[in-house]
C-alpha cells in the first residue's frame, strides 16, 4: 500500500522578479573567467637628458687683405765720390778746415809729379780717390768737430815734414772714429807712407 502524501505542496525555487519572456544571461564559461585582461606595457619614464649643442663649425677666417708695400723712401741725391781731390766741391769749406783741404791738395800734386813709376802713379790716384771723399764731408760739413781738429794738426805736421807725429794723431782718429771715416783715413794713411818714403 502508498504511503499517504502530505497534505501540503513542495516548495518551488524562487523565480526572479523579471518581466514574462525574461531569460537568465548566460554564465561566463570558466575559460571566459580565467582570461586576463590585457594590461598595457609600462610606458618609460620621460627623464630629460641634456643634450650637447650641436658643434659649432669653424668659420673660415677670412684671408689676410694684402696691404700695399710702404713707399720707399725718397732717395736722397747725395753726391757721388769724386774721380779725384781736384774734382771735390770745397766752396763751403771755411776755416782750419780750408787750410786742411789746400795742404793735402798741395801734396797730392807733389806726389803725383814726382810718382816714379806708371803704378805708384796708380796708387796715387786710388789715394787722390779717397781722400776726395774726405773733401767732399768737410764741404758738407759732415766731419765730427775733433776729427776736424786732429786733421788740421795733421796737416800742419805734413808740410812741416814731422810725418811721425802725423801717423800718431791719424792713429787716434782711426781709434775712436774708424766707422764713419775709414775710406779717407785709409787714402790718408797712404799719403803719410808715401811722404814718409821721399815719394
Amino acid at each position: 500500500p502508498q504511503p499517504p502524501q502530505p497534505a501540503y505542496a513542495q516548495p518551488q525555487p524562487p523565480q526572479p522578479a523579471y518581466g514574462a519572456g525574461y531569460t537568465q544571461p548566460p554564465q561566463p564559461s570558466p575559460t571566459q573567467q580565467a582570461a586576463p585582461k590585457p594590461t598595457q606595457p609600462p610606458q618609460p619614464i620621460n627623464v630629460f637628458t641634456p643634450v650637447a649643442p650641436p658643434a659649432q663649425q669653424p668659420q673660415p677666417s677670412p684671408a689676410p687683405q694684402q696691404q700695399a708695400p710702404p713707399p720707399a723712401p725718397p732717395v736722397q741725391a747725395t753726391q757721388p765720390p769724386p774721380q779725384r781731390m781736384a774734382d771735390a766741391d770745397t766752396s763751403s769749406v771755411s776755416g782750419n778746415n780750408l787750410v786742411v783741404v789746400r795742404t793735402l791738395n798741395s801734396i797730392m800734386d807733389n806726389l803725383l809729379a814726382s810718382a816714379p813709376s806708371p803704378m805708384e802713379k796708380r796708387k796715387l790716384e786710388d789715394v787722390s780717390k779717397r781722400l776726395g771723399a774726405l773733401l767732399v764731408k768737410l764741404n758738407s760739413n759732415e766731419v765730427a768737430p775733433a776729427v776736424c781738429d786732429r786733421l788740421y794738426h795733421i796737416s800742419q805736421a805734413l808740410a812741416s815734414g814731422d810725418y811721425r807725429t802725423a801717423l800718431a794723431l791719424h792713429v787716434e782718429i782711426t781709434t775712436s772714429d774708424w766707422a764713419d771715416n775709414g775710406t779717407w783715413l785709409v787714402g790718408l794713411k797712404r799719403m803719410i807712407e808715401s811722404l814718409s818714403k821721399g815719394n
